[in-house]
């Protein structure tokens, strides 16, 4: 009997209790509706609540977000609710999350655009503030995007490095150097490795504001990164326009000891600029001229090298200079004639006519065809011919073979060039080059079975 009515009292009373708190809450059932779809009848049922004027945020939250999940679309109602919302809960981002969303859905750009605003306000994650920039600029909002947004979150980890870039930019345009240079600054410790358009704008903006010795010392570590010759093309020219020397000097040598092939092109921009200085300091000419003038025996890469240098900052008379110090030396007497052939070529023969009695034979006999021209220039018929016979034409470049051909004619005669040139044809060892050459010598000679002959193997090749 005992047992009995403890069964039943489990039955009356404990069994319902149990039964009523395993019953889900308003907020948990109003939840589970909503993942089933059942948005309708939540916002009906909350829509009760409000009108009976119970305005929790967590009730007006749902509210919202039941109509903005209504396939007809209650956006006016869903706004209003929101609205309410985020006044009681004004530091909640996902209210002004939700209501950014909303005013897009109803086409009300300026308000989901200020929405977004004081969502970052709240909570500036780098996603959102993207956002908002990209909103502003879609808008045309240039001033709040500088002003309000950028210049206030400058410090901020939720500007990326494209965000500071864009910051310059606008401080720039706005020719607020000193703080785009900060900008800049900020955002090259942040940039990628490879990113060279904002480092060409600070390099631009340090340049122009009288800080080339930064802008040197930053470009001196991204060219080493890029090692690309057009942009350290960019940067020298950009100093040569006008910084001091020794900015100009350091740049230009990195640049020429990553790039050494563009060298001369570096010097060359330098002397158009009015930096003549530097482009010699640049070639090491100093250097170079000294070691022609006090060597004994000057070698021909040495003179290439104090050649190449002279034509870069175009300044001949020091090729006269170095002429003249090694005709006083014995043993230099391949530099003699190297440089006497630059000269002659630069400057016409009647330039060296005093040089040939200075020259060593020795010397002249490894540029033949110089000096050919030479013992023409003395009207010297007699060793311009025996030079001329003695030159072995397949060891000539087909240009120089050209050469010869015309000193030929120039030292003897039309009739004693063509003969030369047959005499080779008929023992096989006339160049193919200077076929063309014998024909035309043919024709003019009015040798007309040479000719034809020489135009049907021509033909042939």
């Amino acid at each position: 009997m005992k047992a009995h009515r403890i069964l039943i009292v489990f039955l009356v009373v404990v069994v319902p209790f149990v039964t009523y708190l395993l019953l889900p809450g308003f907020e948990e059932r109003l939840a589970m509706l909503m993942r089933e779809g059942q948005s309708r009848e939540v916002a009906a049922e909350l829509e009760q609540h409000v009108a009976a004027g119970d305005k929790r945020p967590t009730i007006l939250a749902t509210l919202g977000r039941a109509y903005q999940a209504e396939a007809s679309g209650k956006l006016g109602r869903a706004i209003e609710i929101m609205e309410t919302y985020v006044s009681l809960r004004p530091r909640d981002p996902e209210g002004f999350r939700a209501l950014a969303g909303l005013y897009a859905a109803a086409n009300r750009p300026h308000a989901m655009v200020t929405a977004q605003a004081l969502l970052v306000a709240v909570s500036p994650t780098r996603g959102d503030v993207s956002r908002l920039l990209g909103l502003y600029r879609i808008y045309g909002r240039f001033d709040e995007e500088r002003d309000e947004l950028l210049l206030e979150m400058r410090s901020q980890p939720a500007l990326e490095s494209a965000d500071l870039l864009r910051l310059g930019e606008l401080l720039a345009a706005k020719g607020e150097t000193a703080a785009a240079i900060d900008v800049l600054i900020r955002a090259d410790d942040r940039l990628d490795p490879d990113q060279e358009h904002a480092r060409l704008l600070l390099f631009e903006l340090l340049a122009s504001s009288g800080r080339s010795s930064e802008a040197v010392e930053r470009a001196k570590r991204w060219l080493v990164n890029w090692r690309k010759p057009w942009l350290a093309t960019r940067f020298v020219r950009r100093l040569a326009r006008g910084s001091p020397e020794q900015d100009l000097d350091s740049l230009a040598a990195v640049a020429g000891a990553l790039h050494p092939e563009s060298k001369l092109y570096f010097a060359q921009i330098l002397v158009e600029n009015g930096r003549r200085a530097s482009a010699s300091r640049l070639l090491s000419l100093d250097r170079i001229q000294a070691r022609i003038e006090t060597s004994p025996a000057p070698t021909t890469k040495d003179i290439s090298a104090f050649l190449a240098a002279v034509r870069a900052i175009d300044d001949p008379a020091l090729i006269w200079q170095a002429f003249a110090a090694v005709l006083k030396k014995p043993s230099a007497g391949v530099a003699q004639v190297y440089l006497a052939e630059v000269l002659a070529n630069q400057f016409g023969y009647a330039a060296i006519s005093a040089a040939p009695s200075w020259l060593p034979f020795d010397a002249l006999s490894h540029k033949t065809q110089f000096s050919v021209r030479l013992a023409i220039q003395e009207n010297n018929d007699l060793l311009a011919r025996k030079l001329l016979q003695e030159i072995d034409l397949h060891k000539l470049s087909p240009d120089d073979q050209r050469a010869w051909v015309a000193l030929m004619t120039q030292s003897f005669s039309d009739e004693i060039a063509f003969r030369a040139l047959m005499s080779l044809r008929d023992r096989g060892k006339l160049p193919i080059n200077l076929l063309p050459s014998y024909a035309a010598l043919a024709a003019r000679l009015s040798h007309v079975k040479e000719y034809t002959l020489a135009i049907d193997e021509l033909n042939r090749l």
